[in-house]
């Protein structure tokens, strides 16, 4: 039929006027404003509404033994044929549609090809809907995928019929197949979870999905009613003919969300249309009570010696032996309007992880249950759907035997606490017995080992005082050595001027006596009042360098007397004076290479102390041999720049004398210099230090109440300086 808008009239076509065959119209679609395409059997004919003609129309690459079941053009212009044949497309600007055959897909046949319908995603493309397969179509790539058939690739759906479709705004697809129930598909996870009769679906084929505006409810249409599931309790609420719906045979893909809001399923027996927002209003949900309490199937009665006291609908608690642990209870949903519809959901806390949902059976059965506290809960819903989620509840307690409670752990703590304790207290006995006959054996042992180790340590005692005695000798022969060869080289000099001086007297001897011996008249009085003078000179020389000799000699043998411990008068500034001297030209002598700047730097009001000479010379003479020591190895290794430097200086301030002898060396490393002071530790390779010399200088100081301290830094240098008393 078709009606007029401007004048009401209406016209009937019968299909017969289009096609011999008398068949139905199976999709159409609007072409252009003025021109609708009808899908009729095999034929697709072009109908004009302002005309009321129709033509027969090819479409380009579609052939003509096939049936369009539906069309779609989606947000990019394509169009989508779904036929009996596989699902044609052509692009904006294409001149013929282009076939996919989604019998050619993994594990497809010809019945994949029956393609029902198409629906363009947010998020992943264009889905199919087939009678043997759900497909995904892939913008992207112009590629079709086949979802939920093979479980190498993820869950299954429950069969490969697919009835209808929907996909949520998060991107999650709700497939309704034929005997298969609702399946949840989630692409990104592969998870399919699948709703049947077991949990409320009024059958096994859905035919048609739509969701409420605000997507908390699918609305389904099935082979036996309507049915609400909501979303967020995945509760299922079903509508009969009881409730007013047109049938209870609804079609494939025959519903229809109008622009006002309203909802419309087609069926074998007409149309229902309703609003979904207005379903269940003002419903009251039903009372749930609990009927019955049963100890191994057999009913409580509530008494004095029983163990309810009141009825069970009034208990909040019941106390049950170990031994009582199986229950069944049952209960009631009261509601007036279609009571055999409520709906039971219940759930043992401390037991059941989950609601279960369990129709409109109300009666539960827990068989052996252990010790412990539970609450029994159940709620129920009225045929419209509504919850009593408050429903009724009963607290359980089943209370352990004798030898599971607390009191019998406790004593069983005591006792084994007690057997851990004398246990212990035997062993302990047993152990120090034990440990008593060892120790005696190793005291025993370790006697006789300490008589063999002090015989040893005797021994390794007078070799190590004779080793010391001849390290001692050694460290005052090498100083002496590096004394004498001071001394040599200050005898040597004045020697060398006296030899020299008598050589050239010799020389002017022989010339004045030659000029004597000539003539009276060739005789030159002059020349040999100059020669005589020279004489005169050169024996004066000859007298001063000669004592200079003397003193030296005279100097060493005081020196090399054996000092007599008793301390005198000594002048600090000669002593140290002389054995700067001494010093450099004994390193001298070992080394004529060897070239130093001397710095002596000696405070006139030092004066003399009370010392002894000899062992304050011997520090001194150490401290400026280690500083010559020091600078030589630095100028070994520096660069031609480098001048070695050693400054003698002495102080008078505090009631102290301060003797400092300075060097411009490589320093003494931060890690050794608590070690210096100590016997036998010495920088100096072997053979040429003993490690005695600053040990002997650090006892003969405090000897003296004095200290000797020594002040470093790696780089540049050390500075000793020796504090004794002024008086």
């Amino acid at each position: 039929n078709i009606i007029d808008v401007h004048t009401g009239a209406v016209e009937r076509i019968p299909v017969s006027r289009m096609v011999s065959t008398g068949s139905g119209v199976s999709t159409m679609w609007e072409n252009s404003p003025n021109e609708i395409y009808l899908s009729i059997d095999r034929v697709v004919f072009a109908f004009s509404p302002q005309t009321h003609k129709a033509k027969q129309v090819k479409l380009a690459g579609v052939p003509d033994t096939i049936t369009i079941l539906s069309y779609l053009k989606d947000s990019r212009q394509n169009e989508w044929l779904c036929t009996t044949a596989g699902l044609y497309n052509k692009k904006p600007g294409s001149e013929q549609f282009k076939l996919y055959d989604l019998s050619n897909v993994e594990a497809s046949d010809e019945g994949s090809n029956h393609v029902t319908g198409v629906f363009e995603s947010k998020k992943y493309g264009l889905w199919v809907i087939t009678n043997n397969g759900l497909f995904l179509y892939d913008y992207n790539t112009d590629k079709i995928g086949r979802h939920g058939y093979d479980k190498k690739w993820g869950d299954i759906f429950a069969t490969q019929d697919i009835n209808s479709f929907y996909e949520d705004p998060k991107g999650i697809a709700w497939i309704g197949t034929w005997q298969g129930g609702l399946s949840r598909y989630d692409l990104k996870t592969k998870r399919i979870k699948t709703y049947t009769s077991d949990n409320g679906l009024p059958s096994m084929s859905v035919q048609s999905i739509l969701a409420d505006q605000k997507n908390n409810s699918l609305w389904l249409s099935t082979f036996d009613g309507l049915s609400r599931f909501d979303l967020k309790t995945e509760q299922f609420s079903n509508f009969s003919i009881a409730d007013g719906i047109q049938g209870q045979l609804f079609a494939d893909g025959s519903c229809l969300k109008t622009s006002g809001g309203l909802f419309a399923f087609g069926g074998a027996n007409g149309v229902t249309i309703f609003n979904p927002d207005e379903v269940n209003k003002n419903s009251i949900p039903p009372r749930v009570f609990l009927t019955d309490l049963k100890l191994f199937n057999k009913s409580i009665v509530p008494g004095d010696k029983s163990i309810l006291e009141k009825p069970i609908d009034e208990t909040d608690e019941i106390s049950l032996s170990y031994n009582q642990n199986n229950l069944s209870i049952e209960f009631i949903a009261i509601h007036y309007s279609n009571s055999s519809k409520n709906k039971y959901s219940y759930k043992l806390e401390n037991y059941d992880n989950e609601w279960r949902d369990v129709g409109n059976q109300h009666v539960v059965f827990y068989p052996k249950l252990s010790p412990g506290e539970y609450t029994f809960r159940v709620k129920a819903s009225n045929d419209k759907g509504v919850w009593n989620e408050k429903g009724a509840m009963l607290k359980i307690i089943i209370n352990p035997p004798w030898w599971k409670t607390t009191w019998a752990y406790i004593l069983y703590a005591i006792i084994i606490v007690i057997a851990g304790f004398s246990m212990d207290r035997y062993v302990r006995r047993r152990l120090v017995q034990r440990e008593r006959e060892r120790s005696r054996a190793r005291e025993l042992e370790q006697a006789k080992e300490i008589e063999k180790a002090y015989y040893k340590l005797e021994q390794t005692h007078e070799t190590l005082k004779a080793t010391q005695s001849q390290l001692i000798y050694s460290e005052k022969m090498a100083s002496l050595g590096e004394l004498t060869a001071g001394i040599a080289h200050e005898i040597q000099n004045p020697l060398n001027f006296v030899n020299n001086f008598s050589e050239v007297n010799k020389e002017l001897i022989e010339e004045l006596t030659e000029e004597r011996h000539k003539p009276q008249g060739a005789r030159d009085e002059k020349i040999e009042d100059e020669i005589l003078n020279n004489i005169k000179e050169n024996e004066e020389k000859i007298n001063h360098h000669g004592k200079r000799a003397d003193a030296i000699v005279k100097g060493m043998l005081q020196h090399s007397r054996t000092s007599s411990g008793q301390k005198e008068p000594t002048d600090i500034n000669a002593l140290a004076d002389e054995y700067l001297r001494l010093a450099y030209h004994g390193l001298r002598a070992k080394e004529k290479s060897f070239n130093a700047k001397i710095e002596a730097n000696f405070d006139s009001n030092v004066g003399k102390i009370n010392i002894i000479p000899q062992d304050i010379g011997r520090v001194i003479l150490n401290l400026i041999n280690n500083a010559f020591y020091a600078v030589s190895e630095r100028q070994r290794l520096d660069d031609a720049s480098y001048v070695p430097t050693v400054t003698v200086t002495t102080i008078k301030d505090n009631g102290k004398i301060e003797i400092k002898v300075r060097d411009n060396g490589n320093g003494i490393p931060n890690g050794i210099v608590d070690k210096i002071f100590q016997p036998f530790f010495t920088t100096k390779p072997t053979g040429e230090g003993t490690g005695l010399g600053l040990s002997l200088a650090y006892d003969i100081i405090k000897a003296h109440g004095g200290e000797i301290k020594v002040d470093t830094k790696e780089g540049e240098g050390s500075e000793f300086v020796i504090q004794l008393p002024a008086v």
